[in-house]
This record gives C-alpha cells, structure tokens and sequence, in this order.
C-alpha cells in the first residue's frame, strides 16, 4: 500500500482468506511453455490490488491453475500480498483438464493394449474357435494360421489349435475344404518351420483320400495334390504317386472324353516312362487337347519319331497359350524380385540393418562393402515368402520352355524337307518368331537384337548372325555395356574365341575399377586353361562372393591335379557353402552342382552326384533354355547312367576318371559280349535324357564342340550310323569353334607345357 494513503487498512479483515507467502512464485517461459501469472479478478478499489492466477501454460495459454496471488500496484512496482484460493472457474477447469488427460491416458492405453500383438492373437483365436463351431473350417484355420506363423505368445497355442482341427474338424469337411485347410497348412510349414507334425497330417490326409475315392474321386484326387509337398522322402512321394494313378484312372474309367483326365493320367505314365501308355490314351483326344499337358507329350512323340507335321499341329496351340502364361510369370517374378531387392536396399540406407552390419562395414574397403551388402541382400531375399512364391509360379509355368523349343527344332527339320524356297523361308520364319518368343522380348531394342543375333546362329544362319552382331556394337561405338552382353552371347553359343576376344576388350576399355573386374569375372568362363582362369579370376573383384567361389573351384582343379585330394575336397566345400548363403537361383544352383559332382569323384560317394545331379536340373527347370545347363545336367545324367552300366568293374575313383562311354570296351574281351552293353545303353532312360539335352544343345551353342563330341562316342559305341551321318552334317553346317582344343594340341606337342 502506498505511504499516501490516509489511513491503514487491516488486510487479514479486509482479505480473511488471505495467506501470507515465503517467496514469489517462479515465473519463466522457453518456447511459451512455462510459469506465468495470468488474469486479472477481485479489484479492491479502497486497497487498489487484484488477483492474478499463477499457471502452468502451453504456447503462452494458461493451461492448469497452480494458484492465486493478490497483488498490489505501487509507483515502485508490483507488490505480493499474499495467496488466495483458486476461483470456482479455475478449479472446475482444473477438474475438466485432468478429467481429460486422466481419459486420453486410459484411452491411450486401452488402445495400446488392443492393438498389441497378444490382444489381436487371443481375439483372433475366439474368432477362429466360433467360426469352427459354425462349420467354417476354412476360415477358422486361416485365423489360426495368422496366430500361428505370428510374433505374438499365442502362437503356440494357434499350433495346437490347428494341429486339433486337422485330426478332428477336418475329418468331416467336404474335400475342396480339406484341400484348402492343407493349402493353409503348408503355408504354416514353410513360414514356421517344425511348427506341424508333417507325418501325423500326411497319415490324416491320406486317410481321408481313402475316404472320398469310392464317392468321389476327382475331390479325393485334390486332397491327394494338396498333401504332396508335405512328402519328405521318395518312400511317402511314391505312395502319394501310386495312389494318383488309381485315382486318374477311375477318373479316366467314368469320364472317357475328358481330354483333361486323360492329360493329368499321361503326365504320371510319362513320369514312369510309359510312353506307349500316354500315345494309346492320348490319341483319341488327339485334336482337342489344346494347351493341355497331354498336347506336349503326345507332340514329343511324334517328333521323336520324326513326324513333324503332326508334332507342330500339337505343339503350336500348345506354345503359343502356354507362353503368354510364361512371360507373365517371368514378369510378376522380376518385379518382385526388385521390389524386395529395393525394400532392403532401402533398410541398409535408412539404418535399419543390424548394427553389427555397419561396424563391420567401417572396417572395408568399397569393393568389400559391396560384397558384403550383396551377401546381406541374398540372404534376406533367399527367405522372402514372396520371392519364394513367384518362383513357384514361374517354375509351373517354365516346362514350356523345352517344348517351344522342341517345336522350333521340329519346324527346322521340316524346313530342311521343303524343297520349294517360298514355303521354305516361311516355315524357317516360324520357327524365329518362335525362338523369339521364348527369348521374351520384342521391338527393335539393342536388347531385342541381341536375341534376335543369337536366334539366326539357331537357325543355321551364321552370316547373318554375325552382321547383326557386329552392327549391334558399331552403332553403339563399341561401348562397355555392349562388349560386355555380346561377348556373354558368344559364349552361350559356343564361339569362346570370339567371347574372350570381347571380354578382354572390355576389360581394356572398362573406365571404372568395377567394370573392369566384371569383364574379367566374365572373361574367366571362357578360360583356355586353369592357369589362364586362375590369372583372370584374380582380376576380378576378390570380394564378390561368386568369384570368391570361382576362385576355391580352381583352386580345388589344381589340388586335383597335383594330388592333394584333401585340399580339394576344402576347396569344394568352402564353394558350396557359398553358394548355400546366397538366394537360389539357375547359376547358384548350376555352380553348385558342378562343386557336388567334382567332390563326387573325389569321394564316390553317391549322394553327392545325386545332389549334383538334382540342383542342375533344378538350375534347367528355372532356365530351360540355359545351353551351359543342358551341357552340365547332360553330363551329370549321363555320368549316372554310365556309372551303373560299369558298376564294380572298374575302380572309378581309384583311377580318378568320371564315367564315359570310352571305358564300356573295358568291360568285355570279345565282340560278341558287347551286345548285351548296347543294349543297355540304348534302354537306359538316363542316358535318353542326356541325349536329348545334347541334341537340343546343338540348336543351342551350334558353336561348341563338347556336344557333338559326347553324341559322337554314344553314336559311335551303339552303331548308329544314321545317326552319326546326322551329327556329321550338323557338323559341317554349324563348323564348331575348336580354337581352344587346337591350341592345347599345339602346346601338347611344342612341350611348353610339359612341366604342368
């Protein structure tokens, strides 16, 4: 109060709810958060003070009230008389402000909890149980599976849950529920791993194919196709297989005219070999079995034996609708691929990937850093569900591949028939426009002249091959790319003089470090000898994990040569662990495989051929078209074949000496005793196989001598002089590179390289 003033005023009887009060309140704001006094109520006139409320504020706006302070304005300042109770305003704001944040906490966790993963599991899993009650197995399993292949604790209980309902529900479903409740299954198998007794739901789902067969056949025959993945070894997958045939053959028994039944009861009987059986079933339906599967073996028959009209009047419709399937399989398949590829790239830029992958990335060099975000994104992409999907489509679609091929080859040999150039050039056309289509592309793009080079060496027409080749590269001056893509053609055709010759010039040309590195990774394929592959080898990025595997396989041939079997056998398996890191694909398979049949010889040890043996033609189903892996798979099969027929008469890996048609003479001492060995050579359906590979080669990599050579000894040995006259003119018109092959006669007989 000023000193003024005319009398004193008694301020605890003027004011009586006034406290006094130790120190003023604590005012200060950062950003407009903090402490302030607000307002202005209760003016005494007679004392000249009023009440400000000491707040707590957001953005400059009071938002909860502390307490209130009256104050009073002198000529010195403003002056704290004491504290005084909250207006009914501000305790009731008080109230309805922490009313509000004590709801939005309550309803924040409310919403946390229900949003949590144990909440959503435990409500999906009542979901599922009252669905299962209704009937409705199908849904009630997918909701079990969500929980089940899930991160939530609820997970095992969503197993045993689905485990109950295949031993129980399951067994009074319908057969389409059935076959979708196991499709259900295997997508808890493949995404959780031992999470279902596989035996116990084969036995269960065998048991309800026996059920339906009497009634109905074709539902029991699609329960039977859903358990077939859940087979583990050849013992369950031959009974799934025995039980196939019974079924098909009722089927084929109650609907004779259904091209379709006859078509799925053919693929099994070619399964077996039983070609007679799939002609005498598949004739009658011989001009309605459009893109059916029954369309390509009966067209494979007929080419086989050289009855090429009929063959292509199969084959065509066949191809044609089989194909759009194929490239749009080959399209969904490579646009997921890059669309997880993207998404982990993205991870690693973002941070996202585990801290050890950044420390350890500190500590190397970029060509290290690369490799080691590559090893990253592979093994991240060998487990995606997606990746794994398309893949399986594409594989479904892919066998279509072999046939368009088979259909070009087939309108080749009857162009080679047609004596009239018209109708012959246009059934040559056919055949280029068919090439064309399983090469995939179309239009006028370096990419599409580039097929269209390599199809004309398919065709017989080198020349004109050639000038593609080489306008291709002078109208793009030669560049890097270029060199590098027709250099990798030449080498798939077989021309290995003129692909290292293009690879060496891209290694020279290559501006940046990386690109040289590739050009000699590519020039290492076409090596002229180990030393020459090692030296090229070790100019290629030593980070890569491929050359890295390259690098072991070399030096694995050179322990072999020099002795040390054990080194070798490191060498070989440091190349497969490699590859077992990396996602599946044709080349990781293939070089794979080629890793199995080297320890193979190194072990004899059966398996292992079999495991090479396996993934190669693994490799050819996701690239059928792939001339290095119908050489590799030929060769493996053949070696199989060859194998048995010696048996134990020949100490294979004493000798260290793969299994080869030179070495039959050596089973018998005179002329007559070897009837009986071509005979087996010409039934045993391995070495069928390997030849038909090897004769498709020769369309292929119409370059490359190794095909004609091994066709040659298995001609040769069976007396087969038509064939041999065949394969002679093939010779004749193809002239395959032997570059290679001279050179090391050369060098065989100069004794330069002797030491080695």
């Amino acid at each position: 109060m000023s000193a003024a003033d005319e009398h004193e005023v008694d301020l605890s009887e003027k004011f009586p709810d006034l406290e006094p009060i130790h120190s003023a309140p604590s005012v200060w704001s950062i950003f407009g958060f903090g402490l302030g006094m607000y307002g202005s109520r209760d003016a005494d006139q007679e004392t000249y003070t009023y009440v400000k409320t000491h707040s707590i504020s957001a953005l400059g706006i009071p938002v909860f009230a502390l307490a209130a302070y009256r104050l009073a304005e002198t000529t010195d300042g403003v002056y704290i008389l004491g504290r005084q109770p909250l207006s009914s305003f501000a305790r009731i704001w008080n109230y309805l402000f922490l009313s509000g944040i004590l709801t939005a906490v309550a309803v924040s966790s409310w919403t946390s909890y229900t949003n949590s993963p144990d909440y959503r599991a435990s409500r999906k899993l009542a979901d599922a149980d009252r669905l299962l009650e209704t009937g409705e197995i199908t849904q009630a399993a997918r909701l079990y599976r969500d929980v089940a292949v899930g991160s939530s604790s609820q997970h095992a209980v969503a197993r045993e849950k689905f485990a109950s309902l295949l031993n129980g529900p399951m067994r009074k479903a319908a057969p389409a529920q059935v076959a979708e409740v196991l499709q259900v299954a295997l997508e808890i198998h493949e995404q959780a791993e031992g999470a279902l007794d596989t035996a116990q739901l084969l036995k269960s789902g065998t048991e309800l194919v026996e059920k339906f067969a009497a009634s109905d056949p074709s539902g029991a025959l699609t329960v039977l196709e859903s358990l077939a993945p859940f087979a583990e070894d050849a013992e369950d997958a031959d009974v799934l297989v025995g039980k196939r045939q019974k079924l098909l053959e009722t089927i084929v028994r109650q609907a004779p005219d259904d091209p379709e039944a006859a078509s799925r009861l053919a693929l099994v009987y070619e399964t077996q070999g039983e070609m007679e059986k799939c002609e005498q079933l598949l004739l009658p339906h011989r001009e309605r079995l459009g893109i059916h599967e029954g369309a390509r073996i009966l067209g494979q028959i007929f080419s086989s034996r050289g009855e090429h009209d009929k063959a292509v009047a199969l084959l065509q419709p066949y191809t044609e609708g089989r194909l759009q399937r194929l490239h749009a399989a080959e399209k969904a398949f490579d646009d997921t691929v890059e669309m997880v590829q993207t998404r982990i790239i993205d991870e690693i830029n973002s941070g996202k990937a585990p801290q050890s992958f950044y420390e350890r990335a500190r500590e190397l060099n970029e060509n290290e850093q690369d490799a080691m975000a590559w090893e990253y994104i592979q093994s991240k992409m060998k487990d995606d569900p997606r990746i794994r999907q398309r893949q399986q489509a594409l594989l479904q679609e892919a066998p279509v591949v072999p046939v368009a091929l088979d259909l070009g080859i087939a309108l080749l040999q009857q162009a080679q028939g047609i004596a009239e150039p018209a109708t012959r050039q246009a059934q040559l056309e056919k055949a280029k426009q068919l090439f064309l289509s399983v090469r995939g592309l179309a239009g006028e793009s370096d990419e599409y002249r580039l097929s269209l080079g390599q199809v004309y060496y398919w065709l017989g027409k080198q020349e004109e091959g050639r000038e593609l080749f080489d306008k291709l590269l002078d109208s793009n001056e030669r560049k890097f790319e270029l060199l590098m893509a027709v250099s990798n053609t030449f080498r798939n055709l077989g021309l290995f003089t003129d692909s290292r010759a293009l690879s060496e010039e891209a290694y020279s040309q290559g501006g940046q470090e990386k690109q040289k590195q590739n050009a000699a990774a590519l020039r290492a394929l076409t090596s002229i000898d180990l030393d020459d592959k090692i030296l090229w080898l070790r100019r290629a990025n030593p980070s890569d994990p491929s050359v890295k595997a390259e690098l072991s396989s070399s030096m694995a041939s050179q322990a072999i040569r020099d002795g040390k079997d054990g080194l070798a056998i490191e060498h070989l398996q440091r190349v497969i662990d490699i590859y077992a890191s990396q996602a599946e694909n044709a080349a990781t398979l293939n070089n794979s495989a080629m890793a199995y049949l080297s320890l193979f010889q190194l072990t004899g040890d059966t398996a292992t051929l079999d495991q090479g043996t396996a993934r190669v033609e693994q490799a050819l189903a996701i690239n059928p078209s792939g001339t290095i892996l119908l050489l590799n798979a030929a060769s493996a099969i053949l070696e199989g074949g060859i194998r048995d027929i010696i048996g134990d008469k020949i100490d294979l890996k004493s000798l260290k000496m793969s299994g080869s048609m030179e070495l039959l003479p050596y089973l018998y001492r005179e002329q007559a005793s070897r009837q009986p060995y071509i005979e087996r050579v010409h039934s045993d359906p391995r070495i069928e196989k390997a030849c038909k590979y090897l004769r498709k080669a020769l369309v292929l990599a119409p370059k490359r001598s190794d095909a004609y050579e091994t066709l040659a000894s298995i001609y040769a040995y069976t007396r087969d002089d038509s064939a041999l006259r065949d394969l002679l003119g093939r010779i004749e018109e193809s002239n395959p590179d032997l570059s290679g092959e001279i050179k090391q006669m050369q060098e065989y007989y100069a004794g330069t390289k002797d030491e080695t």
